[in-house]
């Protein structure tokens, strides 16, 4: 068909593992300046950067992996994992940039693009066939 704008696998996987890698990167970046003071995404929170990590490096993997291994049950792939953790990510990071920031720090560069990185892999890794009247729960052969 003229004009489909589905994209292929290997522009799927490298928007996905470029969204991932953008994701781990920023959490090195600064996230919080106050006070002539930097803070990186290490340093400014004990467990959020851990799940940040993990969605990242499961989206990097997908990437590499072309996203079609299962992950720990056949029907759920790294692809849809890589989904699921991002979208998670991106909704953590909204609500910690607009209601849990520290008062009186501003915002950094690197939790700006931690939400970019993150929005980024999950509509990269979203299965965007349903809108065309896809089955949300194809069967498994």
């Amino acid at each position: 068909m003229i004009g489909r704008m589905e994209p292929t696998d290997s522009r799927r996987q490298l928007i996905v593992g470029a969204g991932g890698a953008l994701l781990f990167i920023s959490l090195f970046l600064p996230w919080e300046k106050a006070g002539g003071v930097s803070v990186t995404g290490w340093q400014a929170s004990t467990t959020t950067d851990i799940y940040l990590a993990i969605a990242a490096g499961i989206a990097v993997l997908a990437a590499l992996t072309g996203g079609h291994v299962g992950l720990f049950r056949p029907d759920v792939s790294l692809m849809g994992a890589a989904d699921i953790l991002n979208v998670i990510a991106s909704l953590l990071l909204i609500w910690l940039l607009v209601f849990d920031f520290p008062e009186g720090a501003s915002r950094g560069v690197g939790a700006i693009l931690a939400l970019v990185g993150a929005a980024v892999a999950a509509c990269g890794a979203g299965d965007w066939r349903v809108l065309k009247g896809q089955p949300v729960f194809p069967r498994l052969p």
